[in-house]
């Protein structure tokens, strides 16, 4: 099993700030989950990544809002929503 994050930020947070935050994952290839306002949950393979190292990366990215970044190390998930919208859940954040 790779590594997993949350990252979330505050409300001020725009939605530029937000693109710019979804393209950054994209391009560094992570994996993600983004159904949730200012909310990603992330998985990557890459083990240079850790909490400070994403929080460091996306503060470039929105630089005044409230950030927090946790790694989830293990544990399990419940969600209540839309048929489909936790797919990449099920899938990515299950414990092998």
């Amino acid at each position: 099993m790779g590594k997993r994050f949350v990252a979330m930020m505050a409300e001020e947070v725009t939605k530029e700030q937000r693109d710019a935050i979804t393209a950054f994952v994209k391009a560094k290839g992570f994996g993600f989950w983004h159904w949730v306002g200012n909310a990603w949950l992330l998985s990557t393979d890459a083990k240079e990544w850790t909490a400070e190292k994403l929080r460091d990366e996306l503060r470039t990215l929105a630089s005044g809002p409230l950030l927090l970044v946790l790694e989830v190390k293990g544990g399990t998930w419940s969600a209540f929503g839309t048929k489909g919208r936790f797919d990449w859940l099920h899938k990515n954040w299950k414990d092998e």
